[in-house]
């Protein structure tokens, strides 16, 4: 019976281990068949793994940075060979790849970048301080650091690079900071107002030939380029004096800008065995024996040339088109040439000239109003004209002569121009207008003037020229006939006789000789004159 029990019991256990076992495969079928998965996607999974990893290999032909990711990289083909500013060398740390780079080079990363530094200023010259730091920031840019740690002149501050200033008071002269000369300051020193370097005076005084010679020698302030001032040079540091003849004398140095009261030499020589030298207790400017013994003070600079404008010194006129001018330094005649405008009608490169404005004409000295009136320049296309070489205008001539009674009211009566202040010239005034005889020009040898009128003062070869009866030849004013004046003759003591000049022979004439003055009851044509 127990026999019977055993056998059905192994028999019912086969059956459920058997029927478990088709179940676990029906539910598995079944959930893969829920979540949609099948062989053929095991297969494509797999695949598309595989072809990424194989474009991982694949090496960015676009990004020259080596691949840090690689371990193998620096095996295979070293990537550092192409960076720029690099030894070579690569090495992989922490996984990546690191590029060994040149001196004074840093790798970032990527690349070998330029290393930067901190560095003192230097070379400061005397009298000066830093504009605005002492200490720049330098980068390596394959052959130096830059920018440079020497400093250089800077009127602008700058925070990047080694710049200097003067101190206040200095001034950047010739590669050094100089004071302002002043009675209080040290040499060598420079004159601002014309850029000049001055020594100290000598020590001791000297004949005018050593004194070549010392400043020759002179090594002061680092410069050895020391010479004599000319008079003119030596002129510029006179203050407060503008006369050679000197002003009164000074013993506080107020004439000079040292605050001296010395007298020194210049370069420029004078007469025989003479120079001339400045006397700075006056401010003259002197002539002395060249065997005496004075004071030398030496200049130097590096004056050459320069651009400055045209300098206008007259009323009523312009700076006749070109209105800067170029100069170059002499040491004789200090800037050359001159940019004080000159006369000019016609404009000269290189040259200051100036024009008079419209209705102003140069009388060599000043432009003129000429209120209306064209110049006497000999054939005067109107009247009134004036007279630009004495600023005197003429009326035209009367139409008939006169004797000189009714010509002294002439004049008065004339309004040529609308003006009617008119008058009779006198001998000089009339004189002014003659032309081509030097001997009765104004200045000529004829000494008949408004203060000598004599009958002593007329010589006759020195009045008159040859007859020439070319209407105008002898007048600027275009007349060819005799003038009365209103100057008397003083050897008559009625005052009967009057001078008068004829213009057919520019003659000036006086009664001694008989015909050269004529008696009050002649008749000649009257001019006028105003001023």
């Amino acid at each position: 019976m127990k026999k019977i029990i055993v056998f059905f019991s192994l028999f019912g256990a086969l059956i459920f281990a058997v029927g478990c076992g088709d179940g676990s495969k029906a539910n598995d079928e079944k959930n893969d068949s829920e979540v949609g998965v099948s062989d053929s996607d095991d297969t494509d999974t797999t695949e598309d793994a595989d072809a990424i990893t194989e474009n991982d290999d694949q090496p960015d032909s676009d990004n020259k940075t080596p691949d840090e990711n690689d371990s193998q990289s620096c095996e295979k083909e070293n990537p550092c060979a192409a960076i720029d500013n690099s030894t070579g060398e690569c090495s992989i740390q922490n996984g990546k790849i690191v590029c060994g780079c040149n001196e004074n080079y840093t790798w970032n990363g990527e690349s070998c970048i330029a290393d930067t530094r901190s560095a003192s200023c230097s070379g400061l010259p005397a009298n000066a301080e830093w504009n605005t730091v002492s200490e720049i920031t330098q980068l390596w840019n394959g052959e130096q650091w830059l920018p440079s740690t020497e400093g250089s002149y800077c009127e602008n501050a700058s925070e990047s690079e080694c710049c200097f200033k003067c101190m206040e008071n200095y001034h950047w002269i010739d590669s050094k900071c100089l004071p302002e000369c002043s009675p209080e300051s040290v040499t060598p020193c420079v004159d601002l107002s014309t850029g000049l370097v001055w020594s100290e005076k000598s020590g001791s005084t000297m004949h005018w030939n050593d004194s070549f010679e010392y400043c020759t020698k002179l090594n002061e302030g680092g410069f050895d380029d020391w010479r004599m001032p000319s008079i003119k040079v030596l002129n510029t540091i006179v203050r407060n004096c503008d006369s050679a003849s000197g002003c009164e004398g000074d013993s506080n140095g107020k004439y000079s800008v040292f605050g001296e009261i010395s007298v020194l030499w210049s370069a420029t020589a004078a007469d025989s065995g003479n120079a001339q030298a400045v006397n700075f207790y006056d401010g003259s400017t002197a002539t002395k024996n060249a065997d005496e013994s004075f004071y030398t003070r030496c200049v130097r600079g590096n004056l050459t040339t320069r651009t400055v404008d045209c300098e206008l010194e007259q009323e009523h006129a312009f700076i006749n088109e070109f209105t800067t001018i170029e100069q170059h330094w002499d040491w004789d005649e200090m800037w050359i040439p001159s940019n004080i405008a000159v006369f000019g009608e016609q404009s000269q490169e290189g040259e200051c000239r100036f024009k008079c404005e419209e209705g102003y004409g140069w009388n060599s000295k000043i432009c003129l109003d000429m209120q209306g009136a064209v110049e006497c320049d000999g054939h005067p296309a109107s009247f009134p004209c004036i007279d630009l070489a004495t600023g005197y205008f003429w009326s035209n001539q009367s139409s008939s002569k006169m004797e000189w009674s009714s010509a002294k009211t002439y004049c008065s009566s004339v309004t040529d121009g609308g003006f009617d202040n008119w008058r009779l010239p006198t001998i000089n005034e009339l004189r002014s207008v003659i032309k081509n005889c030097s001997k009765t020009e104004t200045g000529g040898a004829c000494l008949v003037t408004d203060s000598c009128t004599k009958n002593d003062c007329y010589v006759a070869d020195n009045c008159s020229c040859a007859q020439n009866n070319t209407p105008g030849y002898y007048s600027k004013l275009n007349f060819s006939d005799d003038y009365w004046t209103s100057t008397y003759n003083a050897s008559a003591s009625d005052n009967s006789w009057n001078w008068y000049v004829s213009f057919n022979n520019a003659e000036v004439m006086d009664c001694k000789n008989g015909n050269a003055f004529l008696e009050s009851s002649a008749s000649h044509k009257v001019v006028c004159v105003r001023y």
